[in-house]
């Protein structure tokens, strides 16, 4: 047999080198990458007593009133509501200032005037009761020499009556809108006394025109007259 060959010394080292750095690289590559495992960050933590918030939850408006807006105010004004309009002929106790006929006075004016066929001088209109027709409207046409005088239903605007007749008088027309209006007027006579408003009238009566109120205070009916001109109101 032939012997095995014995290295230099200097060829060992360098053999043992080599093999160190083969064996070193083995082991790397079973081993696998070198770089930290990442961690997954930890959860919040809620506070006691509470549930802990969702990721990524948004938050939610503060809830509202329903039906609410930004003015939630009402209009005192119609606290007492508009006046109650008759369907039916109402008894004699009345407030006029609550209540109101659906036959207004403008309307009564105009049934009249078609009714008479002219339009000459209308010199009054008056609400009154009477036992015989309930509530009605009375309107006085001056047309020259000849007046015509008209009652109409207050609450269906039939006429009842068409009377004419001769007169020398002189009258002078009636307006309900000037220079004092009757919602103006009707507020002058309750300041000079405080009731219950049932018949009234708007009349030209010796050159003075002039509204006439019946006012009832416990029980006691007086009238109240208030000239369109100076406005004045007295209890007569």
């Amino acid at each position: 047999m032939v012997s095995a060959m014995r290295l230099p010394l200097h060829a060992r080292k360098v053999a043992a080198v080599v093999g160190g750095a083969l064996l070193a690289a083995s082991l790397t590559a079973c081993s696998g990458s070198d770089e930290p495992a990442p961690t997954t960050p930890a959860a919040p933590t809620a506070e006691p007593g509470t549930d802990a918030p969702d990721a990524g939850a948004t938050a939610e408006p503060a809830p509202t009133t329903p039906g609410a807006t930004a003015d939630d105010s009402t209009d005192d004004d119609a606290a007492g509501g508009d006046p109650e309009t008759f369907t039916a002929q109402p008894g004699r106790d009345i407030d006029l200032r609550r209540q109101q006929f659906p036959i207004t006075p403008q309307d009564a004016i105009g049934v009249a005037v078609d009714t008479a066929g002219v339009s000459e001088i209308v010199y009054s209109i008056e609400l009154d009761h009477s036992d015989t027709h309930d509530w009605k409207w009375e309107v006085k046409i001056l047309d020259g020499t000849t007046k015509h005088d008209v009652e109409i239903d207050a609450v269906s605007g039939a006429v009842i009556k068409h009377e004419t007749d001769t007169t020398n008088d002189t009258k002078k027309p009636i307006d309900l809108t000037a220079p004092l209006p009757l919602g103006e007027a009707m507020d002058l006579a309750l300041a000079e006394r405080d009731g219950t408003v049932g018949e009234w009238k708007l009349e030209s009566d010796d050159s003075r025109v002039a509204y006439q109120f019946d006012i009832t205070v416990d029980g006691q009916e007086r009238e109240v007259v208030v000239d369109v001109e100076t406005k004045e109101a007295r209890v007569k």
